[in-house]
């Protein structure tokens, strides 16, 4: 006997041994999917930007890292256009929203507005630094001199304030670790992280989680409804509420394609079969590989990412096949006079062999995306081949079982004895139409290869067009708020993102040095005339423009002295000063030996594909303008 014979025969037996014993299989099928579908309430959904890399990737370490020593970079912004900003109505409206974001919002580090903002002076030879309006405005001639100075403080352009002074807004920079690990030990929390994963719980605290984003977002998002009413315009925007609406429109359309694709299946297997548990019974088999699946997933903590979202729907898909393969044989036979035990063994004889292969053959395919450098793309390539067998499975187990297990009704049938391996007539439209293309293909076999080589190369003609692209903001409809508003950010306020360079000398206080500075000053200036077909650097930011608020306050608050001061012993005496005046925003900008320094380049929400091309660009020109004593990291 041949191995194919074997195998048939082991696939007849499988098919009696179910048909004998069908509850017993149907409960077993049915523990086995319960268990994992059990996980599913804890499915977590990830649109984060660190979702698409594994936890061992260099960039995602380093961008832990630069988390680790400053905090989270990306920001909610909530611009406001009101008639005019400096004007004592608005002002307290202003500072109403920024005291209630401050004690309403959950998960907050910071926030920022005209309200607090950095405000550095000199009087008397003394340094002060306070928030601008530490003195509320009571009189037209001091909201005034308020409005004079934040008109000429250049670390409120394109920040706090847009160019054409329409537009202000308010920074929220939210925790960069998560509360669910909020009793850390002070030293895991604060100490060195070798690795940096946010994915690995061993490794110390996790950053703020994609759920807790989330709440941060809503809770914006309702409380500035309160407020749209009153002749201001406002809108918010920022990675974290780009990709929270880019979460609620993932969720909402993998619920919507499930449904589609059960709808469409079922009316297909009724047009097809005609049958009620032509239509039911595979619809259990497809949904319990689903909920199989995702459930499994759920158990290994992988998050659902945007890539993966396809999975459902594509698992549906597959495993319909199998069962149409098994219904098909197994009616004919049915209704030919089998017995139902009888019908499932010669249609697992038949199909059995077949299915399996094509399993096999899927599941080694998908399991080529395992190596995938990008995270998604590798879980497809481990939890589709699983979806697959566990299809399999259940086409030639569960199927069967509910087949033998139920009552079926029998339908006329003029074919008299087992159909398998017998040529029959065709009976209907489909069946006249398989046969005339089987005769055609055969009839005249170079016109079909001829016509299948113009589509196949019209395809690849096409196919080359495809271009690279990963925009989230693309994603969202027209009208979206969370579009309208990034692109009003990137137009009024030069940018909605930041691109982050770490500048990381030897040596404490190696960044006292003057002449460094400068260079640093020139690459700034550099990297705010940089401009390609899609990416514009709007702001640049680091700790060089405090030194240089510091530099002037010191020097009679004139504007002259915006400047770097000459020797390092001055510089290290007005970081000093500054230290000492109260104020910690150096630590968002700096380490604590002066030895790694971050700079902000502010950009516009655009196609990733155009930063590829601009961060090489970006990361020379700090290279050659800083010189090789400075290390350059862009995250």
């Amino acid at each position: 006997m041949t191995v194919r014979a074997r195998l048939d025969l082991a696939f007849a037996n499988l098919g009696h041994a179910i048909g004998r014993r069908p509850k017993l299989a149907i409960v077993i099928m049915l523990l086995l999917i319960a268990a994992p579908a059990s996980q599913l309430p804890n499915a977590t959904f990830d649109t984060s930007t660190e979702a698409f890399l594994h936890p061992d990737d260099p960039t995602l370490s380093t961008y832990n890292e630069f988390r680790d020593q400053f905090g989270r970079d990306e920001i909610i912004i909530v611009s406001l256009r009101p008639k005019a900003i400096f004007d004592f109505e608005f002002l307290e409206m202003l500072r109403e929203i920024h005291d209630r974001i401050e004690e309403e919002v959950p998960y907050l580090d910071e926030v920022t507005s005209l309200v607090n903002a950095r405000a550095t002076r000199g009087s008397e030879g003394e340094l002060i630094v306070e928030d601008l309006m530490e003195e509320w405005p009571e009189t037209p001639e001091q909201l005034r001199a308020i409005e004079a100075y934040a008109r000429n403080n250049e670390s409120y352009r394109n920040l706090l304030l847009s160019q054409d002074l329409s537009l202000t807004t308010i920074a929220i920079k939210t925790n960069h670790y998560s509360e669910l690990d909020a009793e850390v030990d002070f030293e895991t929390a604060f100490g060195d992280h070798t690795n940096g994963s946010a994915d690995s719980e061993d490794d110390g605290p996790r950053y703020l989680t994609v759920e807790e984003n989330a709440e941060v977002a809503l809770r914006v998002q309702e409380l500035l409804d309160e407020y749209r009413d009153r002749g201001v315009e406002i809108h918010v925007a920022g990675s974290p509420i780009v990709m929270e609406a880019v979460k609620s429109s993932m969720q909402r359309d993998m619920f919507l394609f499930i449904r589609l694709t059960l709808i469409s299946i079922g009316v297909l297997l009724l047009v097809l079969f005609r049958r009620a548990s032509a239509v039911g019974f595979p619809l259990i088999v497809v949904i319990g590989s689903l909920l199989s699946t995702v459930g499994i997933m759920v158990a290994a903590g992988t998050s659902i990412k945007l890539p993966t979202v396809i999975l459902p729907s594509f698992l549906m898909a597959v495993g319909i096949g199998y069962t149409v393969h098994i219904l098909t044989l197994f009616y004919r036979a049915f209704d030919s006079g089998l017995s139902a035990e009888d019908a499932v063994s010669s249609s697992l004889e038949h199909s059995g062999l077949p299915v399996l292969l094509t399993s096999l053959t899927t599941a080694g395919g998908l399991m080529s995306f395992l190596p995938s450098e990008l995270a998604p793309i590798a879980d497809l390539g481990l939890f589709a081949p699983i979806g697959v067998m566990i299809s399999w499975m259940l086409s030639v187990v569960l199927l069967p079982a509910l087949l033998c297990a139920l009552p079926l009704r029998r339908r006329q049938s003029d074919e008299t004895s087992v159909p398998m391996g017998i040529q029959f007539e065709p009976q209907d439209r489909l069946d006249r139409f398989l046969r005339w293309a089987a005769d055609f293909s055969a009839d005249r076999p170079w016109t079909v290869v001829g016509i299948s080589a113009v589509i196949g190369s019209v395809a690849l003609a096409s196919a080359l067009q495809v271009k690279i692209s990963h925009d989230p903001t693309y994603w969202l409809p027209e009208g979206s708020p969370s579009l309208v508003a990034t692109k009003l950010i990137d137009e009024k306020l030069r940018g909605s993102i930041t691109l982050e360079v770490l500048l990381t000398r030897e040596g404490e206080n190696a960044w006292y040095e003057p002449a460094q500075l400068q260079k640093l000053d020139q690459f700034s200036t550099n990297a705010m005339k940089y401009e390609s077909e899609s990416v514009y650097i709007g702001n640049a930011f680091s700790a060089l423009n405090v030194l240089k608020e510091i530099n002037r306050a010191l020097n009679e608050n004139r504007d002259a002295y915006y400047s770097i001061p000459e020797s390092r012993e001055l510089i290290a005496q007005e970081f000093l000063l500054f230290e000492n005046s109260g104020s910690d925003d150096l630590e968002d900008l700096v380490d604590s030996q002066f030895s790694q320094l971050r700079l902000t380049l502010k950009g516009p929400f655009t196609d990733s594909v155009h930063y590829a091309d601009a961060i090489p660009e970006i990361e020379s020109m700090a290279k050659a303008t800083l010189g090789p004593d400075t290390e350059v990291v862009l995250s």
